[in-house]
């Protein structure tokens, strides 16, 4: 009988599974025509021989390859489940649980319609599944030394990232766990150890609070995020070992920014509050609170420093300091703009010399002025920005005014005792708009003087605990004192009853 072959076969092959499966003598088979395309094999004795299977394993013990050969001469091809039981049965070979049943059932069905076939794969082992590390997802602008660039390609060298803000209960991170993996097995059973993924390198350090499960991890205050070495914090001040330059670019916080050097020129510090240790060159600070400069502000009035609360400083040059609550000079001031929201204080020995001083409550000084530089005026009982905010209020009353104007203009005109015409949709929205606006340009003139009441101090003074120059100029609301000679330790004061400065000697 000719059996016919498919799979990866070849004479060899044949050969021996012939010798060995069917149990020919050699001249008991041959190939007829040409095998490589159309193998098959002719058996030439006549016993009964069943159809069976071949197992061989791969050398790694990770599949299992199966020949599949046909009974011949009245044999019988055994049940497939019992081919399986025999096949996959032993211990030590290979396990039932990694058989590949629809090759299994298409290489027995091959065989068992008569033909041969090789190399049908029955049995795959299983892979390790290695684990995966666990990662942390940020969620904040990481720090950058590179400069802003704009879409044009103007890039600016000042703007650096090299802080970034957050707020409090901003979520920072979150912790993605790692995957442990599944262990892999030959197809004998043997266990293939998976390599497990390692959990994120990552701690909470300071100001940061984890949620209930601590998977995710979020700002406890404003200020600062730092993420280095696997430690995720948040710092309320920023501390700058050096300089304000290139190398850190202009600074905006929330919180206290603390400069252990010099600001150069031409640099932005905006923060809670702000401590300089060095020299404020021709710079501009900003602070919520705030601001202390150990050394001193050397600049051209092109820049200024603004804070909200106080500002204090050695000394300073060519400023422009404007705080809402109290300035104190140390050591001099020389051709700068003071403007106080409360009080000017000059310690002893200090000297104030050129530029204006405006004050609300008055101040402090130990000199005011020199023999060589009595260009000085200091300006008292007012708030600085008083005219500033009475121009802006008054500019939006008489823009409302003129509005007013305009709709009266045109109800002059409109007989209001028709009931017809007073009840037309448009003269009705213009009597409410009217009505609107008489009581807007009320509420800013209130405000005006609500302003002008709480800009004016009652009873300003300054006190001079050394010497004032002849030449310095006090101006008291609207009354202007030149000082006609130099006077040691004397107090100037606005008498609110007779309306004249008065100055009196310190008691």
């Amino acid at each position: 009988m000719v059996i016919k072959i498919i799979g990866a076969a070849d004479t060899a092959k044949v050969s021996a599974l012939c010798t060995n499966a069917y149990q020919c003598m050699p001249e008991e088979f041959f190939f007829g025509g040409d095998f490589a395309k159309n193998p098959s094999v002719a058996i030439k004795h006549d016993r009964a021989v069943d159809g069976d299977i071949l197992l061989s394993i791969s050398g790694d013990n990770m599949s299992a390859t199966a020949i599949f050969y046909p009974p011949i001469n009245g044999g019988k091809m055994p049940a497939a489940d019992a081919l399986i039981d025999a096949s996959f049965s032993s211990l030590e070979g290979v396990r039932r649980e990694f058989l590949v049943q629809s090759a299994f059932e298409r290489g027995y069905n091959a065989a068992a319609s008569g033909v041969m076939v090789f190399g049908v794969v029955v049995a795959v082992g299983r892979q390790p599944e290695h684990g995966v590390n666990g990662s942390v997802q940020l969620f904040f602008e990481k720090p950058s030394k590179n400069p802003v660039v704009e879409e044009g390609g103007k890039a600016f060298f000042k703007e650096l990232r090299t802080y970034v803000n957050v707020r409090k209960d901003q979520l920072l991170a979150r912790i993605v766990a790692p995957k442990i993996g599944r262990a892999g097995s030959t197809v004998t059973g043997n266990v293939i150890p998976q390599i497990e993924g390692k959990p994120a390198d990552f701690s909470a350090g300071e100001g940061i609070r984890a949620s209930s499960n601590g998977s995710e991890y979020f700002a406890l205050y404003d200020g600062h995020v730092v993420f280095k070495s696997g430690v995720l914090s948040v710092y309320d001040t920023i501390t700058v070992n050096g300089n304000v330059d290139f190398s850190t670019g202009n600074i905006t916080f929330t919180g206290t920014i603390l400069i252990k050097g010099d600001v150069l020129g031409g640099f932005i510090v905006k923060g809670k509050d702000i401590h300089v240790e060095g020299i404020c060159y021709d710079a501009t600070l900003v602070a919520e609170n705030d601001i202390f400069i150990k050394t001193g502000v050397k600049s051209r009035n092109k820049y200024f420093i603004n804070a909200g609360g106080n500002v204090e400083v050695t000394y300073c040059e060519n400023a422009a300091i404007t705080a809402r609550k109290n300035i104190l000079i140390k050591k001099y001031s020389f051709n700068s703009i003071l403007n106080a929201g409360e009080a000017v204080e000059a310690q002893d020995r200090s000297t104030i010399t050129g530029g204006e001083i405006r004050t609300f409550s008055g101040g402090v000084f130990y000199n005011l002025g020199t023999k060589a530089n009595t260009a000085i005026t200091i300006i008292l009982g007012k708030k600085y920005n008083m005219d500033e905010k009475l121009a802006r209020i008054k500019a939006e009353r008489e823009r409302l005014n003129k509005s007013l104007e305009k709709i009266e203009a045109v109800l002059s005109g409109i007989d209001l005792f028709d009931e017809t015409v007073a009840n037309n949709p448009k003269v009705v929205k213009l009597l409410e708009m009217q009505t609107l606006l008489t009581k807007r340009v009320e509420l800013f003139s209130r405000r005006i003087e609500s302003v002008m009441k709480e800009s004016v101090y009652p009873n300003p003074s300054i006190t001079i605990n050394n010497e004032i120059q002849s030449g310095v100029k006090l101006i008291f609301y609207a009354q202007e004192l030149i000082v006609r000679e130099t006077q040691k330790k004397v107090v100037y004061t606005f008498n609110s009853d007779t309306l004249e400065l008065e100055c009196k000697p310190i008691a």
